[in-house]
């Protein structure tokens, strides 16, 4: 059941410790290569310890192995030596921090990596772009480094040192790089448990009907994976008009100045006080549009043909086919007969163009004869 503990959970109440010391001392267990208990015991050790003296706990299992440690730290040790191997004997595999490479366990400060992430795979902090020594953590926020090392693209941040009131990151207090690889088996695992966060965001260009779909896969506040797709899903689309409708307006739309005419024979026929078969006419002012844009969106969206809606063109006859389709047949044939696209009279015929009343038509004026006769 849901309630029952995970194995890893039966092994990490067996050992008894803290779940954190407890993962990295199982991690430590599965290490290939041999000596990963000892190497448990020395990070566990430096944990203990609050790095000893250094923010980076590579370089504190270097200052162990070598016997230039305090007195503590290495009191500290033997402890978690004994609770660990259970005879408080060294047994440390691969040799100390830089050696190329162990055989079967890899370099030793990617196993101390590793260890490090088993128990605080919540701390792992990404490099950040374009900023020197600055590190995003996965639960939101930026760490800064104390000297700019060689570091790679991914620590684990155990424990760093805020600056209330600067407005600058917080500074590491204590940590360990991660190897790629490493992460990658983090992501796939929370992938598999469904414990990725994902982000989707629908593009959309008005001026050329272009509609892509970015989705961002997310360990905490760390984007781990992008993808860019054409086409977008229905209600995201919709939402996305409605939005960039609200913000910038109709005018927008390339084809919007095109229903110029179609719009002001509506707007004449609802001012008019004609009643509109279908009982209302249709809102289709700028500012109407812009402020309840939701109407319009909605009907742009459904008659896009488009499959999968990779694009949505909006110019001047797809925007009369949409509004066309906003009025009934006989709303159409009315605002034919009463306010026609042409007003005509004996003499000429001219485009309605005028929302408050119709336009007049200027008959043509007859010449004056000058009173000259040509022979």
């Amino acid at each position: 059941g849901r309630d029952r503990p995970t194995p890893k959970g039966r092994d990490l109440a067996r050992l008894g410790f803290h779940p954190r010391i407890g993962a990295i001392a199982l991690e430590g267990a599965a290490l290939p290569g041999g000596g990963g208990t000892e190497l448990a015991a020395e990070v566990a050790a430096v944990l203990e310890s609050d790095g000893a003296g250094h923010d980076d706990i590579c370089e504190a299992v270097r200052k162990l192995r070598s016997g230039d440690a305090s007195r503590a730290l290495k009191s500290s040790l033997r402890q978690w030596r004994r609770q660990l191997t259970g005879n408080g004997k060294p047994d440390r595999g691969p040799g100390p921090p830089g050696s190329e490479p162990a055989p079967g366990g890899g370099n030793i400060e990617r196993r101390i990596g590793r260890l490090v992430l088993a128990g605080y795979a919540d701390r792992l902090a990404r490099r950040r772009s374009g900023r020197d020594g600055i590190y995003h953590l996965r639960g939101g926020g930026e760490v800064e480094l104390r000297s700019r090392g060689a570091h790679g693209e991914w620590m684990v941040v155990v424990a760093l040192d805020a600056r209330p009131g600067s407005g600058r990151p917080g500074l590491l207090h204590l940590g360990a790089d991660v190897h790629p690889d490493d992460v990658a088996d983090l992501v796939a695992d929370e992938r598999s448990r469904g414990s990725l966060g994902t982000r989707r965001r629908v593009r959309w260009d008005p001026a050329t009907g272009s509609v892509h779909t970015d989705s961002e896969e997310r360990l905490g506040a760390i984007v781990v994976g992008s993808s860019s797709s054409r086409g977008a899903d229905e209600a995201e689309l919709e939402a996305v008009v409605a939005d960039t409708l609200g913000r910038s307006g109709p005018s927008v739309l390339p084809g919007w100045p095109d229903t110029a005419g179609l719009r002001q024979r509506i707007a004449f026929a609802a001012a008019a006080g004609l009643e509109a078969p279908s009982g209302s006419w249709p809102e289709l002012g700028t500012e109407a549009a812009a402020s309840s844009p939701q109407w319009l969106a909605q009907r742009l969206v459904a008659s896009s043909t488009s499959p999968g809606h990779t694009s949505l063109r909006c110019d001047g006859p797809s925007l009369h086919t949409v509004f066309d389709a906003a009025l009934s047949y006989e709303d159409r044939r009315l605002l034919d007969t009463e306010v026609p696209k042409r007003w005509r009279s004996p003499s000429t015929s001219i485009t309605c163009s005028c929302v408050m009343r119709p336009p007049r038509s200027r008959a043509r004026r007859r010449r004056r004869p000058s009173g000259r006769c040509r022979p």
